[in-house]
């Protein structure tokens, strides 16, 4: 029983730290955003405000891109989080934090599911946890992140689902592709 208290204060210490560094500067780091991020933040931003995009003829349900060159979903993800008190820099960036620390219990749920070695699945959770990739784009609010995001999440659901219609969406999938 000590040990188990051991290591779940151990864990809780792993994650409340993987949470600080996260959240630590993220007004000020990265210092700006890039020309695609400001696209989705503008856009986000003037949905939160008037409903439709910077250029007043996109609606969020329009499911469209927002422009030739930037995807629907992370303006969509985005505007919400500016009812939030918070500076307009980390409301932008929130979805992206939230994402990137749920990514690597996700990683870790994948991992056992394969394995069904726990482990294997701790010892992924804590190199996602603090992967210095999945930690950088988790400050960014670019769309490859939310997909990436989206792909393990749906390698996550299909691997927890048990009932066997994956059996049944693979065949189905194959069939519509050929």
């Amino acid at each position: 029983m000590q040990s188990h208290r051991k290591l779940l204060f151990f864990a809780l210490l792993i994650f409340l730290l993987a949470i600080a560094s996260r959240f630590v500067f993220l007004d000020r780091i990265p210092t700006v955003f890039s020309h695609d991020e400001l696209g989705y933040v503008t856009n986000a931003l003037s949905v939160f405000l008037t409903g439709a995009g910077k250029t007043g003829d996109w609606q969020p349900l329009s499911f469209k891109p927002v422009e030739a060159h930037l995807a629907e979903l992370p303006t969509l993800f985005i505007a919400p989080f500016f009812y939030l008190p918070l500076s307009q820099i980390v409301s932008a960036r929130l979805i992206s934090v939230l994402m990137s620390l749920t990514l690597p219990f996700f990683i870790a749920s994948i991992c056992f599911s394969l394995t069904k070695s726990k482990k294997t699945a701790y010892l992924s959770l804590i190199i996602a946890l603090f992967n210095p990739w999945i930690w950088q784009n988790g400050r960014f609010t670019f769309d490859v992140f939310f997909s990436l995001w989206f792909y393990v999440l749906g390698i996550f659901l299909f691997l927890k689902n048990k009932n066997g219609w994956q059996i049944d969406v693979c065949f189905w999938t194959q069939r519509i592709i050929l």
